[in-house]
């Protein structure tokens, strides 16, 4: 094992911890009102117009209207976590919530790395690094890699 091996096990384990510490749901809840919002940000930002109506600088008048939005979806977000930590105190769900946050946890690490390594491979000469060759668990990765470029080409480009 090399470095690139002994640093992709570091981020496993921080995404493993930090997901066992805020438990699957507000994971879950995270990633939904991160996505929920960038996608809703870019269809509907011009809603936030007339907050900014005043300022002349286009980058200066978008980034207010980020910020807002921004804002707005974490105070969202937090008040689903409230909600979803008092159901869990409720019904005594607090270790199912943690075994599946470590979970998750792993999951989301792997993803990172995939992604970190994807980009890696076309925009530098990583590649042909004595690391990356000699790395033990790069060619895991890779396998994930080429799994989920098929799922995305074949059920999302390819309709």
């Amino acid at each position: 094992m090399n470095r690139i091996d002994y640093i992709s096990i570091v981020i496993i384990i921080i995404s493993t911890t930090i997901s066992f510490f805020r438990g699957f749901f507000q994971e879950i809840i995270s990633v939904l009102m991160w996505g929920i919002g960038i996608y809703i940000f870019s269809k509907y930002y011009y809603w936030f117009s007339f907050l900014s109506i005043y300022i002349n600088n286009k980058i200066i008048r978008y980034m207010i209207h980020f910020v807002t939005f921004f804002m707005f979806f974490l105070i969202i977000r937090e008040i689903l976590n409230y909600l979803i930590i008092a159901f869990i105190n409720q019904f005594h769900l607090f270790v199912f919530n943690q075994i599946l946050g470590i979970c998750f946890g792993i999951i989301r690490g792997v993803l990172i790395i995939c992604t970190i390594l994807f980009f890696l491979e076309f925009s530098t000469n990583f590649v042909h690094s004595k690391n990356f060759k000699n790395s033990l668990l790069i060619p895991y990765y890779n396998y994930f890699i080429k799994i989920l470029l098929k799922h995305v080409i074949k059920n999302v480009f390819i309709k």
